[in-house]
């Protein structure tokens, strides 16, 4: 059990703010407020950063199957992300190659 949803269940916390999978959940009380998408960083000198997004769409898109030779950087280990990713991964067919792991979002961006 993550840290948060830990403390949540002992009653050390009223509230807290999580990302979690249905999977993850405990019998405490969830309540979604937000969807997010997940998005495909690559650089502007990558050759797949010259593919078009289909008419009318505001990003490309691409099977994550393609990259599987190529260096990843993601959330640290023990985050609710690296469990979606690892999902990701895992349905592609393959483990990354990673480079370097954050438990800060803002470190991966460029």
């Amino acid at each position: 059990m993550r840290n948060l949803q830990k403390r949540l269940s002992q009653g050390d916390l009223d509230i807290a703010f999580l990302t979690l999978m249905e999977k993850d959940k405990t019998e405490d009380i969830y309540e979604p407020i937000y969807e997010e998408e997940i998005y495909l960083v690559i650089p502007s000198g990558h050759p797949f950063a010259n593919i078009k997004p289909p008419k009318g769409e505001r990003f490309a898109t691409l099977d994550i199957r393609t990259l599987q030779y190529e260096p990843f950087v993601l959330m640290d280990r023990h985050s609710t992300m690296s469990t979606i990713l690892d999902k990701i991964f895992a349905e592609a067919g393959f483990s990354p190659q990673i480079l370097f792991e954050t438990g800060n979002n803002h470190t991966i961006l460029p």
